[in-house]
């Protein structure tokens, strides 16, 4: 009797584990997704720059593009797509926000060209602007470059 009680326990014991692991896991993965993004934005008080922005970028002393990024934010987090007006190229931006500084890495959404690189800007003129200077590599010239651009919100 007392090996068949044995047993048993041992066999509850081991289907308990396999449940509560599962079940640990997914207790986590709602914390982490839904939790924290809802207590971070309950918190935020920063600024509000989600939206689109459209600048130039200038390049050298003459050349420039006209880029339009639709930007999301989730507390300090900031996602979103960056788009060139010239040739329809899109990218992604993923970045931070914090302290009226906005920094952002972009890649292209074409995984067959190596566009990418990285703006940096600080929020002004009571939120309207965003000035910034960029890092990049520079396709022409075929080396890494660097440019200034203002950004202005669009407003719908």
């Amino acid at each position: 009797m007392a090996r068949e009680e044995m047993a048993i326990n041992l066999l509850l014991g081991i289907i308990g584990g396999i449940v509560a692991a599962p079940l640990t896991l997914a207790l986590q993965q709602f914390w982490f997704k839904v939790i924290t993004p809802w207590f971070e934005e309950r918190i935020y008080q920063d600024a509000h720059i989600e939206g689109k922005w459209k600048g130039t970028i200038k390049y050298g002393d003459n050349e420039g593009e006209t880029l339009l990024f639709d930007i999301r934010r989730q507390s300090h987090r900031i996602t979103g797509t960056m788009l060139s007006q010239e040739d329809g190229k899109i990218f992604e931006i993923v970045g931070d926000f914090r302290n009226m500084i906005m920094t952002i890495t972009y890649v292209s959404q074409n995984k067959q060209t190596v566009d990418r690189g990285g703006f940096t800007f600080l929020l002004i003129k009571n939120g309207q602007e965003l000035q910034g200077h960029g890092a990049f590599y520079y396709n022409p010239d075929h080396k890494i470059t660097t440019a200034s651009i203002t950004l202005t919100r669009v407003t719908d």
